[in-house]
């Protein structure tokens, strides 16, 4: 169930970016990450004992293969054709664009101020 709720955040979260009815495709890679776990989980009990093991390195690395295969198979399809990429890419560059505005204002009012009117005046011995 927490797979399947999250597909469907990442659904809404999608089509108010895009504005593109759903494809279900990110739903989908949800689901299929949900009955890959619940698999795995029974298959650890049933199956594997504690003298039948796979090295940490390999169970991570066939974890990170499963997920990136998976992630370009059914995820980056609709990134790439909503063009969120180029969406983000536009938006960061105005951020970027403000913020150097405004470091530029701040170095220059702090150019243009100076402290000499709160320097100690000679000491009076």
């Amino acid at each position: 169930m927490t797979f399947l709720v999250s597909g469907l955040m990442h659904e809404v979260l999608f089509y108010y970016l895009t504005r593109v009815p759903p494809t279900w495709e990110v739903t989908s890679f949800f689901i299929v990450q949900g009955i890959c776990v619940i698999i795995e989980v029974l298959f650890k009990r049933k199956v594997m004992t504690d003298r039948w093991r796979l090295h940490r390195a390999i169970s991570r690395t066939l974890t990170l293969g499963f997920l990136v295969g998976t992630s370009v198979w059914l995820f980056l399809p609709q990134l790439l054709r909503n063009g969120v990429f180029d969406k983000a890419i536009w938006e960061h560059s105005i951020v970027v664009q403000e913020l150097s505005c405004i470091i530029k204002r701040s170095f220059h009012v702090l150019s243009s101020f100076s402290l000499d009117k709160w320097k100690r005046p000679p000491s009076v011995l």
